[in-house]
């Protein structure tokens, strides 16, 4: 993840109109990492979407701040929303194997 975020910061650097290449880290790092570090690299990122395009010479605007805000929440809550239906569909299969475990033992007796 770090070597990925530093590949993207260097490109949007470079060129500040990929900052929004940011969308697939906040949604990568919803999959990839713990919830804490999730949130912590998320921010990180947010920090540079925020301050690249300025940096670069273009002016300060709210929507370059609350666009990516909001972009940033949404995509790290679509990728934990679907790491936690995995987690269920997981813990749903194993339940119901230990159900039919149970009735053919059941059915044994």
């Amino acid at each position: 993840m770090l070597l990925l975020a530093l590949v993207w910061a260097a490109a949007a650097l470079i060129a500040p109109a990929l900052v929004w290449v940011a969308l697939a880290l906040w949604m990568l790092a919803g999959h990839v990492l713990s919830l804490r570090w999730a949130i912590v690299f998320s921010v990180t990122v947010l920090l540079a979407v925020v301050l690249i395009p300025p940096l670069s010479g273009a002016p300060w605007t709210i929507a370059g701040v609350v666009g990516p805000s909001v972009g940033a929440l949404f995509a790290l809550g679509l990728s934990r929303g679907q790491v936690l239906l995995a987690r269920d569909a997981l813990e749903r299969s194993r339940l119901l194997q230990s159900l039919v475990a149970a009735q053919e033992e059941s059915t044994a007796l």
